[in-house]
C-alpha cells in the first residue's frame, strides 16, 4: 500500500517549467536590426548584410555566432530578391551550427527558430538545384523541428507565417510531382497559418487561387469552383495579373461545368484586352484555343494554338503552353488526315517523354519522405495525448495496474507448459492469416492510388468489349502523362518494380513494361485493347510476349504480383 501512495503521489507532482539557460553569446543588434529589415524591404536587407562585418573584440564564441547569422540572413535575402544562392556552403555550416545550438539550449525559442530557419533555406538552395527529394527532407525536418518544440496550433504572428510559407513551398514542390493530394493537404494546412499570421496583401489569395487549380487538375470540379470564388473575394484589389487569371480559369471552369460556351469566350475576350505581356497574351490564346478544339471547331483552333507554339518556339521557351500547344495541334491534324504535320508534333513530344518520366520518377522517394513525416507526426500526437491522459487519470490507473500485474503473475503460474504451447500455437495461425490477406492489402494500396482510380472506374463503367472495334473508344485512351503517372503509383507501392522487372526480363521493352502495370491492376485483354487502342488480337500477342519472357503460362496479374513481393524480398 505503502508503494501505492508513493506511486500516485510522484505522478501527480506538477511538472516544473523548463528551466531557459542563458545564451553564452551577445546577438548582433545590427543583424537583429536587418533581420527585422528583411521582412519588408530584402533589398536593402541585402545590401547591409553585403557590408556587414561580425565584430571580432566582442569574443570568439559571439563571432562564431554571428558569422553564421549573417550566412542565414544572407541566404534568406537572396532568396526573397530572385537571385541564386551564392553562398551554399556558409549556409550548410549555419546549419549544422544551429542544429548543434537547438541541443545544447533546447528550450530556447529563438535557437529552435534559427535551426529552423536554417533548414527552410537548404530546402530552398536544393529546390533552386533541382534536387527534389533532398529538398522536401530539409522542408519536413523544418517542420519536425517546429512541431517538437513549439505547440503550433497556438502559433501566431511570425511564427505562423513561418509555418505557412513551409507548406506552401511543400505544397509547390507536391503540386510539380503531380502529388495533387498532398498538395492540396499543404495548401490547406498553410492557409491555416496566414490566417493566423499577418500575411502579406496576396498570400491568402494565392493560396486559395492555387487550391482551386489543385482541385481543377483532379476533376473536382465544384470544389475548384469554390476556391476561385474564394480567391476573387478574399483580393484587395482587381487591377492586376492575379484577377485576370482567376476570372479565365472560372470561365473555362464555368464551360467545363455545362454553362455554354459563348459566355466562357466572352470572358476570355474580355482578359484578352487587359493583357499587360505578351506571356500572358499567349496564355489566354492558348486557353481560347484549347476551348475551340474541345468544341471541335479545328479551323479556329489551328489560329490560336499555332501562335502559342511559334512565338514560344521562336523565344527559345520549352515551357508548358509549347507542349500542350503541341499536343492539341497533333490531334488536330490526326483527324483532319494530315499525317505529317501530325507526326512532326509527335516527336517534339516524344522528345519531352523521357524529361517528364524522370520527373515522375522523383515522386516515389518524395511520397516516402512524406509519408515517414505523417507517421511521426501521428506518433508525436499519440504521445502527447496519452501523456495528458496518463495525468488525468493517474489516481485510478496506478491501483488497476498493479492488480493486473499480481493477476497476470498468478495466472502465468497456473497456465504451464500446455497452455503456452497452445497460445503459440494461435500465434502462428495468426501470422498464416497475415500473410494470405497480405496482397489484398497491399493492393488496395496500389489501386486507391488516383491513376488507378481513374482507371478502374472508367473500366467499370465502361464494360469494354472484345468484339467492338478499338477505334470506337478512343475517347478512353490512355495519355504518354497517364501511363507514366501509373509506372510511378508502381513504383511507388512495390519497390521501382519496373526498373527491377526490367533488370530481371531485359528482353523486355518499354511499352511492355507499361502493359504490365496495366495487367497489374487487374485488367482484362479487351480493356487493354480499348485503353492503348490496339486491336485484341494485338493485345493478346502482346500478353503472350510478356509471358513467354516471364517464362509463364499463369494468369499474368498473379505471376506479377508474386514478381513484385520478389523484388521486395531481394532488394
Amino acid at each position: 500500500m505503502s508503494l501505492l501512495l508513493t506511486l500516485v503521489v510522484s505522478c501527480n507532482k506538477p511538472e516544473p517549467e523548463p528551466v531557459v539557460e542563458p545564451l553564452p553569446f551577445a546577438i548582433s543588434d545590427t543583424l537583429s536590426r536587418i533581420d527585422s529589415l528583411m521582412q519588408h524591404d530584402a533589398d536593402s536587407a541585402l545590401i547591409m548584410l553585403m557590408s556587414f562585418r561580425p565584430t571580432e573584440g566582442s569574443g570568439e564564441i559571439s563571432y562564431k555566432f554571428n558569422d553564421n547569422y549573417q550566412s542565414l540572413l544572407l541566404a534568406e535575402a537572396l532568396y526573397k530578391t530572385d537571385n541564386p544562392q551564392y553562398y551554399r556552403d556558409s549556409l550548410q555550416t549555419a546549419m549544422r551550427y544551429f542544429d548543434s545550438l537547438a541541443q545544447l539550449y533546447s528550450h530556447n525559442d529563438d535557437i529552435i527558430m534559427f535551426s529552423a530557419r536554417s533548414h527552410y533555406m537548404s530546402g530552398v538552395g536544393y529546390y533552386e538545384l533541382d534536387s527534389i527529394v533532398r529538398a522536401c527532407k530539409e522542408y519536413l525536418k523544418t517542420l519536425e523541428i517546429m512541431e517538437n518544440h513549439f505547440y503550433v496550433d497556438k502559433l501566431t504572428g511570425y511564427k505562423a507565417k513561418f509555418m505557412a510559407l513551409t507548406y506552401t513551398r511543400l505544397k509547390e514542390l507536391f503540386t510539380n510531382q503531380f502529388m495533387i493530394k498532398q498538395a492540396i493537404y499543404c495548401g490547406k494546412v498553410s492557409l491555416i497559418f496566414y490566417k493566423k499570421a499577418t500575411p502579406s496583401k496576396y498570400s491568402i489569395s494565392n493560396t486559395l487561387a492555387k487550391l482551386g487549380q489543385l482541385y481543377d487538375i483532379s476533376g473536382r470540379m465544384d470544389s475548384a469552383y469554390y476556391y476561385y470564388d474564394e480567391a476573387m473575394k478574399s483580393l484587395p484589389d482587381s487591377n492586376n495579373l492575379f484577377y485576370r487569371d482567376l476570372i479565365s480559369s472560372k470561365a473555362v471552369l464555368s464551360y467545363e461545368l455545362g454553362n455554354g460556351f459563348i459566355p466562357a469566350l466572352k470572358q476570355l475576350g474580355q482578359v484578352i484586352n487587359l493583357a499587360e505581356s505578351e506571356d500572358e497574351l499567349l496564355t489566354r490564346y492558348y486557353t481560347i484555343g484549347s476551348l475551340y478544339f474541345e468544341e471541335k471547331i479545328y479551323d479556329s483552333a489551328v489560329i490560336y494554338l499555332n501562335l502559342v507554339y511559334d512565338k514560344e518556339r521562336n523565344s527559345g521557351n520549352s515551357g508548358i503552353k509549347k507542349l500542350q500547344a503541341a499536343e492539341y495541334l497533333r490531334e488536330i491534324y490526326r483527324n483532319q488526315g494530315d499525317t505529317i504535320t501530325a507526326n512532326r508534333f509527335s516527336n517534339i513530344l516524344a522528345d519531352n517523354t523521357m524529361k517528364e518520366y524522370n520527373q515522375k520518377a522523383k515522386m516515389s522517394n518524395v511520397n516516402e519522405l512524406y509519408q515517414q513525416h505523417l507517421k511521426h507526426q501521428e506518433n508525436k500526437k499519440f504521445q502527447r495525448e496519452k501523456h495528458i491522459a496518463k495525468k488525468r487519470t493517474a489516481l485510478t490507473t496506478i491501483p488497476i495496474a498493479l492488480l493486473l500485474v499480481v493477476t497476470v503473475f498468478i495466472v502465468m503460474r497456473k497456465l504451464g507448459k500446455k497452455h503456452i504451447a497452445q497460445h503459440k500455437e494461435a500465434l502462428e495461425r495468426t501470422e498464416n492469416s497475415l500473410s494470405e490477406i497480405k496482397m489484398k492489402v497491399e493492393v488496395k494500396q496500389f489501386t486507391d492510388e488516383q491513376i488507378c482510380q481513374t482507371i478502374l472506374d472508367i473500366v467499370k463503367e465502361q464494360q469494354f468489349k472484345s468484339k467492338i472495334d478499338y477505334i470506337n473508344y478512343k475517347d478512353y485512351a490512355l495519355g504518354n502523362e497517364q501511363l507514366i503517372e501509373l509506372r510511378a503509383a508502381v513504383n511507388l507501392h512495390y519497390d521501382n518494380f519496373t526498373i527491377r522487372l526490367k533488370d530481371k526480363f531485359p528482353e523486355l521493352t518499354n511499352d511492355d513494361i507499361d502493359y504490365c502495370c496495366l495487367y497489374l491492376l487487374g485488367l482484362k485483354d479487351a480493356d487493354v485493347s480499348a485503353l492503348m487502342q490496339k486491336e485484341y488480337s494485338t493485345i493478346r500477342y502482346r500478353r503472350n510476349k510478356i509471358q513467354t519472357i516471364l517464362k509463364t503460362d499463369k494468369n499474368l496479374t498473379e505471376v506479377l504480383y508474386n514478381l513484385t513481393q520478389l523484388s521486395h524480398t531481394t532488394n
